[in-house]
């Protein structure tokens, strides 16, 4: 997770076209961020915190973990492990 820096916001898909998240309170296992244009569902562990700094505009941008790429986040932190994405129509 990167804090968001609102110049950036011009070529991805910003807070401004963000119409809603549904979240998974009771197991932080994951969201959705749902768009007029697509949806994007996340699956992890521990994803509370991810979906605060989204919800008060404090994230740029979310990636996958891959385990050959990064080293593994604290026990406690937040891990992505799937990110899917669904264009207005597809099913």
């Amino acid at each position: 997770m990167k804090l968001a820096d609102p110049q950036r916001c011009r070529s991805f898909p910003c807070y401004n076209y963000l119409l809603d998240i549904i979240y998974d309170h009771d197991f932080e296992s994951m969201f959705t961020l749902i768009y007029s244009f697509m949806a994007v569902e996340v699956t992890g562990q521990r994803l509370g915190p991810i979906v605060h700094a989204i919800n008060f505009g404090n994230c740029e941008r979310i990636h996958e973990f891959h385990q050959k790429l990064y080293d593994p986040p604290a026990n406690d932190a937040p891990l992505i492990e799937a990110i899917k994405i669904t264009a207005a129509g597809e099913k």
